[in-house]
């Protein structure tokens, strides 16, 4: 393959991947052109499934295309791409750039096509990922894969083994940061014990709520998974935090001086759940620094103990009514705005898609935000894609990861 056209997602704006992507290419010996029309094949990375539409608008500019990202080992892909790299990129765009026509790939265990289903290419090459110039004074560096909690709803956990970079390339990710800007560990969460100097060049920053307490970073701005509201869900099915540690986070970055954003899923519990969550924040009348509550509606996904909920189950969560409740007790937090519950309807019943019909069928609703609107709808048509497991039944699943789903890569 001589030359390659990618189509982004307007989403990804200037970010990593695109300098990732384009450096593995041309590192392959193909040219990256400007243009569909010379190009031998399209290239569409796609981090979500609400991306999908920039891969099938790239199918109407006559070249074959090709799809990746962070949603590629999810089966309804393949029936919208000629093919699909499954997992990271290292060796697929090597061999790609040595492939003669498209159908040199087919047979490579990582790569799907709409026949077949490839397996996840884990294999990441630490030393060719870039220390790269993002938005000014920004350097970000992609050092780690996997997540070792297994909340059971995250393909995270369950669709990778866990990895990280060596601690020299931190220290060369930050040598390269200028001496007035920020670096950005892309990471699950931050897994390395950093000293001063490198702590205080830190952007935005994931740790873990446990860690954080117990030694603080001096990042610019932290966020952490929470989950749920009520403490027996989280146990259950993420992050066995209590209440004295979400009220000891809230103590630390207020002594810190540190904004957080606290990410929670929506969609098992109501407003009226929230009580004991909300009873656990400290008095504070103060504005800042600001916590952000981030929510999103459940999404379970494939290869995870969740994927099989029974989305019928799904109940609305008020946000704007629990901001005001917290602010009874805390003014510091603030709580974004959900989509509505027909949104993350809608992603479950695409990414549960197999076959070609079940994926055209659950893409032709994808403006349709009425969460029982779709319900009513796949239980006419396509049933399978609801799900059939109960919130207890997967209670009691222990968190495992299928092995199957792994390519040890070379």
């Amino acid at each position: 393959m001589r030359s390659v056209y990618f189509h982004w997602p307007t989403s990804m704006g200037a970010g990593y991947p695109k300098i990732l992507l384009r450096q593995l290419a041309e590192q392959a010996g193909m040219e990256v052109v400007d243009h569909p029309a010379k190009a031998e094949a399209v290239l569409v990375s796609l981090c979500d499934v609400s991306e999908l539409h920039h891969l099938v608008a790239a199918r109407k500019f006559g070249r074959p295309v090709i799809a990746g990202g962070w949603i590629s080992y999810m089966p309804f892909l393949r029936h919208f791409a000629d093919l699909v790299c499954v997992g990271e990129g290292y060796n697929f765009m090597r061999e790609l750039g040595r492939a003669r026509s498209l159908r040199d790939m087919e047979g490579l265990p990582y790569v799907s096509t709409p026949a077949k289903q490839g397996v996840i290419d884990e294999h990441i090459d630490w030393d060719v990922n870039p220390i790269a110039r993002v938005g000014g004074n920004a350097c970000y560096y992609y050092c780690g894969k996997g997540c070792p909690t297994k909340c059971k709803f995250c393909a995270m956990a369950y669709s990778r083994h866990v990895q990280y970079a060596d601690f020299g390339y931190i220290e060369r990710a930050a040598e390269a940061t200028p001496s007035n800007g920020h670096l950005f560990l892309m990471v699950s969460y931050l897994p390395y014990k950093l000293p001063q100097a490198i702590e205080q060049r830190l952007g935005a920053t994931d740790v873990r709520i446990k860690d954080y307490i117990r030694r603080p970073v001096k990042a610019r701005q932290v966020r952490a998974g929470v989950e749920f509201l009520s403490a027996q869900l989280r146990r259950d099915l993420a992050k066995p935090l209590t209440e004295d540690h979400i009220a000891e986070f809230f103590r630390v970055t207020k002594a810190q001086k540190t904004e957080a954003t606290l990410y929670f899923i929506g969609g098992l519990e109501t407003v009226d759940d929230a009580e004991a969550f909300i009873g656990c924040l400290p008095v504070d009348m103060d504005l800042g620094p600001r916590v952000h509550l981030h929510f999103t509606y459940l999404d379970p996904q494939p290869l995870t103990p969740m994927a099989d909920f029974d989305i019928r189950q799904k109940v609305a969560f008020d946000g704007v009514r629990f901001m005001a409740l917290c602010h009874t007790r805390n003014r510091r937090v603030r709580v974004g705005t959900l989509r509505q519950p027909g949104y993350s309807t809608w992603r479950t019943l695409q990414q549960r898609a197999e076959t070609a019909e079940e994926a055209a069928w659950a893409y032709s609703l994808r403006t349709c935000s009425d969460h029982e609107r779709l319900v009513g709808l796949a239980d006419q048509h396509h049933p399978r894609l609801l799900g059939v497991s109960s919130l207890d039944d997967i209670r009691g699943r222990k968190r495992r990861i299928d092995e199957s789903a792994f390519l040890e890569a070379s």
